[in-house]
């Protein structure tokens, strides 16, 4: 029966180090771990902690720049806010094209999530 046992733990433990997330560091807008060493973004993770709801950040790169949609809602973007480096927020009339593009053209990574399940 101890060998049982140990065949067990021994799938179970390979299965939860197989299903682990990649963590290397993200590197957007020039620096590693933008969300930690860009203030103005640490400042809006910080602000989704404390939304009720929780919150996503993710990174957006589109033709070498980098693109920040920070959304209020866990599950979609439709209340998102976007943002360039050095955290200015894109939300003219010119801007709307921009958005689109990079939304469907762009590479998306998950950069920071909170409450969201």
């Amino acid at each position: 029966m101890k060998p049982f046992y140990l065949l067990v733990f021994g799938i179970l433990t390979l299965s939860v180090i197989a299903c682990k997330k990649d963590q290397r560091p993200v590197k957007a807008c020039g620096v590693e771990d933008p969300v930690k060493n860009l203030q103005w973004l640490k400042q809006k993770a910080d602000s989704l902690k404390a939304n009720t709801m929780g919150g996503r950040i993710m990174l957006f790169t589109y033709e070498g720049q980098d693109y920040f949609a920070v959304s209020l809602t866990p599950l979609s973007c439709a209340y998102c806010f976007w943002f360039s480096c050095d955290g200015t927020q894109i939300n003219g009339p010119d801007d709307a094209t921009l958005i689109n593009t990079v939304t469907i053209k762009g590479e998306r990574k998950t950069v920071f999530e909170y409450g969201v399940r």
